[in-house]
Parts: structure tokens; sequence; C-alpha cells
């Protein structure tokens, strides 16, 4: 506490209360709310077994069982409005790239102008952060539907991402960064998760100056770039070492790459490496270096942790309960970050 009226305010206590500002800005959804008001009785806070997180998706004596059935037609909706969505192309517009939009046209990238923002598309069950709204977080992780059906494991379109807010924020002089940690091609169908995301952005207006991807399986270089998009060539910096979780060491992006990029630029980060004490720390040092808040705009985190189904996938890299899952989460996007469950 500080002693006087005219105490000098140190740098850490600024940075302190700025954070302590933002916490004020992040508003979780009604649903968001009720899970994590009740954590215990859902028994989502243990961690010696495998509770089932699709428990409130079955039962429908749960309280917030209609609000999720809502939801998920509310999010088929949404993703329906995206894939119809044209896009940036010259033929429609003046503008081909989201920095360049002035902020009084920003609602260009509204998906349904008739029916206003993304709130009333959702019936009020975004959460709000200090850069827009995003999906609330719920169990399992994943698209609500993967409960109902296990092949959706990898499905993608449970993801809110608020574009008109991203159009509001981003500067014409903004550096377009994706630090992708856990950068494997590897995958049995033709949608590599992160060519989605990205196929995504440039939808919206937003191509990455750079890419920064980092893998520690090795691959034939000439193998990777066979897979990478045409679009992405000139942007796409494979880096065949897997990350370290120390501070200081220059394979570790947030040390090493975060640093050297500002709140000025638009930054992604995505963390999926498979190895708990490799990843974790990284999560944490995200969630505890002030410094680095106001510059990452979205973050990607496969948080394995023991919960069912997806423990039938994630065996031995597991770690914690859905309750530290949904702690750490809540705590990235009251610090200005916002953060998504990744598949």
């Amino acid at each position: 506490m500080l002693s006087s009226s005219f105490a000098v305010v140190s740098k850490d206590e600024e940075e302190l209360i700025a954070s302590m500002q933002q916490n004020k800005d992040y508003i979780p959804a009604p649903m968001e709310q009720w899970i994590m008001n009740n954590l215990h009785s859902l028994g989502w806070e243990e961690s010696a077994t495998n509770p089932d997180s699709c428990s409130i998706f079955h039962n429908k004596t749960c309280e917030i069982y209609s609000e999720l059935q809502q939801y998920i037609q509310d999010l088929t909706d949404y993703h329906t409005a995206v894939e119809k969505f044209q896009g940036f192309h010259a033929s429609q517009t003046d503008y081909t790239d989201l920095r360049f939009v002035p902020k009084d046209k920003c609602d260009m990238v509204r998906l349904h102008p008739e029916k206003g923002d993304l709130e009333n598309m959702f019936h009020g069950q975004l959460s709000k952060t200090s850069k827009g709204v995003v999906e609330p977080l719920l169990t399992p992780m994943r698209h609500p539907m993967f409960c109902y059906n296990r092949g959706r494991a990898m499905d993608m379109k449970y993801m809110v991402h608020d574009f008109e807010a991203i159009c509001r924020d981003i500067k014409p002089n903004a550096r377009t960064v994706l630090i992708d940690m856990g950068a494997s091609l590897d995958f049995h169908h033709d949608d590599v998760p992160i060519f989605y995301l990205l196929g995504l952005y440039k939808k919206f207006g937003i191509t990455f100056d750079h890419i920064y991807a980092f893998e520690m399986v090795k691959k034939d270089p000439e193998t990777v770039y066979k897979a990478v998009p045409d679009n992405l060539m000139t942007s796409y910096h494979w880096i065949n070492v897997g990350v370290s979780p120390e501070v200081g060491n220059k394979l570790n992006p947030l040390q090493s790459i975060l640093h050297q990029f500002n709140k000025d630029d638009f930054v992604v980060v995505k963390l999926d490496v498979d190895t708990p004490s490799v990843e974790l720390p990284l999560a944490f040092q995200l969630l505890n270096d002030t410094s680095i808040h106001s510059v990452v705009d979205q973050f990607y985190f496969e948080h394995h942790v023991h919960a069912y189904p997806l423990s039938i996938y994630w065996r031995r890299t597991m770690r914690g309960s859905i309750k530290d899952s949904f702690e750490l989460f809540t705590s990235l996007r009251k610090s200005g970050i916002p953060a998504h469950f990744w598949p």
C-alpha cells in the first residue's frame, strides 16, 4: 500500500494497476459463469480420475441445458454465416487488407448487418474481453458436438472471432505475426488446423507477414513446404527444433521473438507441443509477464487436463483438472489476452 498520496508509483505498480483495470474488461458469458460457480458440484476439480466433461450436455436436468442447446444452434448459424461471407475481394470492396479499412467502415466484416453484432447472434452467450467478444469457456474444450459425435474431435468451428473489433483495433502499420509452437502438419485429413485458422484470418482481411513455425519432430523441409499453401510461402519460417520454456533461451519464442514486437502489431500465438513440462511453463510465462499482455492479440492452447472423453486421446500428457484449465484461461482473458482452447 502506498504510504502517502505523494508516493512515486513504480513501473511494476503501474503494470499491476493496468492489469487490474483490464480485469474489469472481462465479462464471462452467463453459461461460463454458471460453470465457474459449479465446478465443485460438477466434479471438475478432480484430477485423480477423468470426470465426464460432457455431463452438462447429456443431463437434461442441468440448469443450463436449454441454453447449451440454443448455443449449439447459434454456433452452427454463426459458422454458416462465416462460410457464406464473401471475404475481401477487390471486386466487392476497395479494401483487401483489414489494416487499411477506415474505422468507421469496420461493419463491413459484420456477418449479419440486419441482426446487429455477434452478441445478438448468440443470444447474449458470448464472453467479452478487452479485445472483443469470444466463445464462452465450455467443456469439452472442443466443439460441443464432440459430446455427441467423437468424429468431431478436430472440428474447429467452435471458436468465435470478433473481426469487427479486430478491425477497429488494428493499426495500418501493424506487422501481422503468428508464433506457432508445435507446428506439425501431420494430420489424417486435408484440413490442417493451423491452415484452417490462417484461411479464416485471410478471409477477413488478415494475411500474416511472418509465421514462425517451431516443430521438434524432424521433417524433410521439401515435404513441409509442399504442404504450405502458395500464399504463405513468403511468410512461412520453418524452424525444425523444439521450443524451450527456459527464460532467456533463444528457443523460447516468448522471449526471443515476441519481445521484438509491440502493441501496435497484430500477434497470434499458438501452443500445442503435447509435452506438459514445456507447454505449461510457457503458458504461465505468457500469463505472468505483464509486459507482453498488450502484444498478444489472440492465444490458442491445447491444455491437456484430466477430462473424459478427451482423456482417450491425451492419456499420459494430462496434468491438472478442468477447474485448473478454466482458471488459467479465465486469467489469460482477464489479462487482456483472448484465449481459446485449441484442438
